[in-house]
């Protein structure tokens, strides 16, 4: 397993109040309309942004402080805050083009299997009081480089004064040396005093400035490829453009282009969307990506016994958006895939299959969101997290972790999870307005 975020913590984000998830290598997301569900794929989608841009253009893109703060507190009382913790491995400096150059070919060779660190960012925002134009400004920022016994080995921060502090253990990094080269230069003081004088805007942090080190450029660049998807078989069919580094968007857009540069620049892993794509279509022989006659690109299926290929009016919706299921899954640039009710329009045995491929491709996280029995009853329990709402803010858990006893019926094969969901004995499953006590004035919809 490669390199993970492993836990994020949300404050005052819309209506994650003070959440805290772990992540698995495949997570499960369910819980009512209405519990939180879309608000936090859109926080995964903040911090995927933030990483990406900055903080400044991820709070502009999501429509500005206001939209992300939690409507019930005052502007500017509480701090909005994130917190994401990502797991580095072994295959990950193995895997990592630049690693022999930083860490040399002699201590790559040395690296143990299990070998990890921890790599830890919390940062908070607020304004300065309760005006529409009164500016946001960071108000703590600090990152943590933890080692294998999740002590610290260096730790940087920033915030109010807009100065960066740069702190390293000489003891920690001299008896790790994979780890001493991971955060080269942070380890050598000739560059502290450099650093420690630095400063940063009011809205920067620190992984605006300080991303070339070593360790904190290759989480920046894994953390920047944080996708979410909500996809519709009419925007996937829509036309494409080539460009040097084509992606597909958020509801399926521009899944020409995505596919054009997958077969062009990724040969192993257009090979694989094809062969999952026979599953669906035995006679299929090819997907050809071919010119409109706008100079746009579009798709044709080619199939054994047919004069002319489909063109993407003529398949189904499921097929289609199979397809984006399967380029978004193989294209190695996105390492966090989050997936937003991947069962519409698909047909039960391909949702299964996708979940088998989720399970066997490697450097790929899994986020979906659900309300299928298939998807739920499909995955393992200890994967599936529920949110629900209570006065305005969501809280997550593990499902199973709800009921003792539904958690002994589900793992003794007596009661399968989703009739666990769906049974009505835990009241956090229930949508608000029709459970037996629901409290109608407490909640707070997804926006």
């Amino acid at each position: 397993m490669g390199m993970e975020v492993r836990k994020v913590r949300f404050e005052a984000f819309k209506s994650l109040y003070g959440v805290e998830c772990d992540l698995d290598h495949l997570t499960v997301l369910t819980g009512p309309n209405g519990s939180g569900k879309s608000n936090f794929v859109e926080a995964l989608h903040f911090l995927g942004e933030v990483y990406a841009h900055g903080l400044e253009f991820a709070v502009s893109r999501a429509g500005g402080y206001d939209n992300l703060a939690h409507r019930r507190t005052r502007r500017a009382k509480h701090p909005i805050s994130v917190m994401v913790e990502v797991v580095i491995t072994a295959a990950d400096f193995r895997g990592d083009p630049s690693t022999s150059i930083f860490l040399g070919p002699h201590v790559e060779h040395d690296i143990a299997d299990d070998y990890r660190i921890t790599y830890r960012h919390s940062f908070a925002m607020k304004t300065a009081g309760q005006s529409l134009l009164s500016d946001f400004t960071v108000k703590e920022d600090r990152v943590e480089v933890l080692d294998q016994n999740h002590e610290p080995i260096a730790i940087l921060t920033g915030g109010t004064d807009a100065t960066i502090e740069v702190w390293t253990s000489p003891k920690r990094l001299k008896a790790d040396p994979i780890a001493a080269a991971a955060l080269r230069p942070f380890g050598d003081k000739r560059y502290l005093g450099v650093y420690q004088e630095r400063t940063l805007l009011p809205t920067a942090l620190i992984t605006d400035q300080m991303f070339y080190a070593n360790l904190l450029f290759m989480v920046k660049r894994a953390l920047a490829g944080t996708n979410v998807f909500q996809l519709s078989p009419f925007q996937c069919r829509t036309a494409g453009v080539s460009t040097p580094n084509a992606v597909l968007e958020r509801h399926g857009e521009n899944l020409p282009g995505a596919a054009d540069h997958l077969r062009r620049n990724d040969s192993g892993a257009w090979k694989q969307v094809q062969g999952a794509m026979r599953s669906i279509l035995p006679d299929l022989i090819a997907i050809e990506i071919v010119h409109t006659e706008d100079r746009r690109l579009a798709l044709q299926f080619r199939e054994r016994g047919l004069g002319r290929p489909w063109n993407t009016g003529e398949v189904s919706d499921g097929t289609i958006q199979a397809l984006a299921l399967f380029i978004a899954l193989y294209d190695q640039r996105t390492p966090l895939l989050v997936v937003e009710e991947p069962e519409n329009s698909v047909h039960p045995w391909i949702l299964r299959q996708f979940l088998d491929l989720v399970r066997n491709v490697a450097g790929k996280q899994v986020v979906l969101t659900t309300h299928s029995p298939v998807l739920l009853n499909y995955v393992s329990p200890e994967m599936v997290r529920l949110i629900s709402m209570s006065n305005g803010r969501s809280q997550i858990g593990r499902l199973l972790d709800a009921s003792a006893e539904l958690q002994d019926l589900v793992k003794s094969g007596d009661l399968s999870l989703f009739d666990a969901y769906d049974s009505g004995v835990l009241i956090e499953t229930v949508p608000r307005g029709l459970a037996p006590s629901a409290d109608l004035a407490g909640g707070e919809l997804d926006r």
